[in-house]
């Protein structure tokens, strides 16, 4: 847990994966966020808090910052209790 929440850099190459998980163990029923950068650009998440929820959406970088794609599964307070993260495809399908 965190007191204020979190902010998000990622570095590498273009198709980079990770996500954010608000449970350990890579539990989703404390919600989770899946970042895939799209270009190789270092992206920076400011607000989690401010995500929308329903598919993936894209986001254009700012301030020299890169490109990426994120899917969010809302959950309460999430940026202050981000417990596990996993790197790479972990999931089928989603919608």
């Amino acid at each position: 847990y965190c007191n204020g929440g979190y902010t998000f850099t990622l570095d590498g190459p273009s198709n980079t994966t990770v996500t954010l998980f608000g449970n350990p163990d890579y539990r989703i029923d404390w919600g989770y966020l899946i970042v895939r950068k799209t270009n190789d650009k270092r992206i920076w998440l400011k607000d989690l808090n401010d995500l929308k929820q329903g598919g993936w959406q894209t986001v254009e970088g700012e301030d020299g910052y890169g490109d990426y794609q994120y899917y969010y599964k809302d959950s309460p307070a999430f940026s202050e209790k981000i417990a596990s993260v996993k790197w790479g495809q972990w999931w089928n399908n989603l919608n």
